[in-house]
């Protein structure tokens, strides 16, 4: 994301001589040699110990961007260590960044970043992380030898990396840089702020972080909170309430016993209403969508362009598009109102789940791999297929509802399987229906093979991967099983390795469709419940399906209606609303059905006027015969016509 109103403007440091005492920078890997990089807007992760009080004024890096191009970077410090922290934000607090003057020196070469203003560290541990922004870091492999650095002022011990900050952490990672800095002495006013920005009203708590190095300490403040010049308090840590949306210049000047007055501002710190690009989209055919402008802040004017070949499409605040073809696409929103602008790009995928390139083969006789990521609206799986860059012929899939994000590797986890089909033609995609709601997690399997070799196909380059469904962005990573997925049957245990290549799986995907809803619940001492199953979708045109499969020799009755409910009973929930019943039908005429699958078939128009209609909804009711309190209730299903 591109953003106008939040970056901090350019900082003036006034009233005080400039530190007249010579610059040091520790140098980690010197002369760079990079053998690895992460991701645009990726960060490195490492400690900091200082025996005594420094301001470090710049920072070098290896950054990957093309020589010449701008490029900018985020401090971030938190007490104590990275370590176990990388994953959660809320720990860390923004310490400075640079000046907005930067260009790339080139992978390898030496890309000098001056602050805005001096990072302060007095003595202690500090854990710090490096956010890059228009660059990649380029950085060395640890090896446990090239991973502590130190001179008589700090000690750096490195350290780690990720592909997208604060997610999944490629360990060990040498960051190839140098943090240059003078020993602090004189009076450095710095401050912070929280939040940052934010709708009307906005309560901001302002922290004062200025360093002295005068025993005294710092003896006053005085805070231009609004950037007319004139200073409205003198506390240490002020709190004020905005209540007129625009961008403030901030200013504090300390003075203290020793050193002249000094003065600190930070121009368009403070974003009140500023405007936040985002977007979600609805297909409305094959491939046609609608898009839905999201953003906050109340933007006054919008520019879509849906292929991102620099040309606007659109100006209307939610426009409708079609595609030439299904595939992924990028998509960039320009948002603006009066005073702020913000901008966000989105691989989008039309029809299909964007996923990265192809990198290579990954052979096994035992090994099969995929990706897993967290479903952020409700959708649809219609559709799987292995790429097959091996030529073998055969393909292999399973989809599993996991129950939660996945462990790490070596650790495992088990179940949730819900889709299986092995020994498919790769010529084709193979047709499923599999539905998930937003949060759920979605795992998947795909390899090109039998049961004696899978060939994955790897994605380039490693790592999680920025996806979306329906513009709503999800981040993909690396699933794997110790298995191969045809002689398992799908039921091996599996775990992550989110920093290294996901295997990939073609997913074709649609507006929600055959949702799966409630767990289904047996009655009396009998068996489980049934399962019901979408497993052909209703599609204009063509022949949808449901599967039950019982546990039971029982009669079975599938009940229609127009919506959703929730309803206990003795026996079960009822999951389908009662008041919008319509109609039921007996499975196999009536006669007890056999332990198994059973399959009932419903024909759908091919009528326009039908696409996107519903919800329907079904649910199954078991009735064991012979035993008049035996009924069970399976969970419920839910379509839309078209899908």
């Amino acid at each position: 994301m591109l953003r106008v109103a939040s970056v901090v403007g350019a900082l003036a440091l006034t009233a005080f001589a400039p530190n007249a005492l010579s610059q040091t920078c520790l140098n980690t890997i010197n002369p760079y040699l990079a053998n690895n990089g992460g991701s645009v807007g990726g960060a490195v992760y490492f400690d900091v110990a200082v025996t005594g009080g420094v301001l470090i004024q710049a920072i070098e890096s290896n950054c990957g961007a093309t020589l010449g191009t701008p490029c900018g970077i985020d401090v971030y410090t938190i007490p104590g260590t990275s370590v176990g922290n990388q994953t959660n934000p809320g720990l860390w607090t923004l310490a400075g960044a640079d000046n907005g003057t930067t260009t790339s020196a080139g992978r390898n070469g030496v890309t000098r970043f001056t602050l805005q203003s001096p990072i302060v560290l007095t003595a202690g541990t500090y854990g710090m992380a490096l956010v890059a922004r228009g660059t990649a870091h380029a950085y060395t492999n640890g090896t446990g030898a090239n991973q502590n650095f130190s001179d008589s002022f700090l000690n750096i011990t490195l350290g780690q990396a990720s592909n997208v900050p604060w997610t999944a952490i490629i360990n060990p990672r040498v960051w190839n840089g140098a943090l240059c800095y003078v020993p602090a002495a004189g009076l450095y006013p710095n401050f912070t702020a929280t939040p940052r920005s934010g709708n009307i009203p906005l309560n901001v708590q302002f922290t004062d972080t200025t360093y002295t190095s005068d025993p005294a300490g710092v003896q006053t403040w005085a805070w231009d909170l609004d950037g007319d010049g004139i200073n409205e308090t003198f506390t240490q840590n002020p709190t004020i309430t905005y209540s007129t949306e625009g961008l403030y210049n901030i200013s504090l000047s300390v003075t203290d016993t020793l050193h002249p007055l000094a003065t600190v501002t930070k121009n368009a710190y403070i974003a009140v209403d500023a405007v936040d690009a985002s977007f979600t989209t609805t297909t409305t055919g094959p491939t046609t969508l609608r898009f839905n402008d999201t953003s906050t802040g109340n933007p006054t004017s919008w520019a879509w362009d849906f292929q991102n070949d620099g040309i606007v499409d659109s100006t209307l605040q939610n426009p409708t598009f079609t595609y030439p073809a299904p595939g992924s696409y990028q998509v960039k929103l320009d948002v603006a109102d009066a005073f702020s602008t913000d901008s966000t790009i989105v691989n989008l995928g039309v029809s299909i789940l964007p996923i990265p390139g192809f990198g290579s083969t990954f052979s096994s006789a035992t090994l099969t791999r995929g990706l897993y990521f967290q479903a952020p609206v409700r959708f649809s799986i219609v559709s799987a297929k292995v790429p097959d860059e091996s030529n073998h012929g055969l393909q292999n899939v399973a989809i599993y509802r996991l129950a939660g994000a996945v462990p790490a590797y070596p650790t495992t986890a088990s179940g949730g399987l819900e889709f299986y089909s092995t020994g498919q033609p790769s010529a084709a995609p193979i047709s499923c229906a599999v539905s998930f709601e937003a949060g759920e997690w979605v795992g998947v399997m795909g390899a090109c093979g039998d049961a004696t070799t899978m060939r994955s196909s790897y994605a380039i380059p490693a790592g999680p991967f920025a996806s979306s469904i329906f513009g709503a962005p999800t981040t993909l990573y690396r699933f794997l099983t110790q298995t191969n997925l045809v002689a398992s049957g799908g039921n091996g245990v599996y775990s992550s390795e989110n920093a290294a290549a996901l295997g990939r799986v073609e997913l074709g995907i649609s507006n929600a469709t055959g949702i799966s809803y409630g767990a289904g619940t047996a009655s009396g001492s009998g068996n489980a419940a049934p399962t019901l199953r979408t497993t052909a979708l209703p599609r204009l045109g063509t022949t949808a399906e449901l599967t039950v499969t019982q546990q039971d020799n029982a009669i079975g009755i599938l009940l229609l209606a127009l919506g959703r409910g929730n309803f206990p009973l003795p026996f079960g929930t009822l999951l389908i609303d009662p008041l919008s019943y319509q109609l039921s039908f007996t499975l196999n005429g009536g006669a007890p059905l056999n332990i198994g699958a059973t399959v009932q078939q419903f024909p759908v128009p091919n009528d326009p006027v039908l696409n996107g209609a519903g919800p329907v909804t079904f649910q199954n009711v078991n009735l064991v015969p012979g035993s008049p309190n035996e009924l069970s209730l399976s969970n419920g299903q839910e379509w839309f016509a078209g899908y």
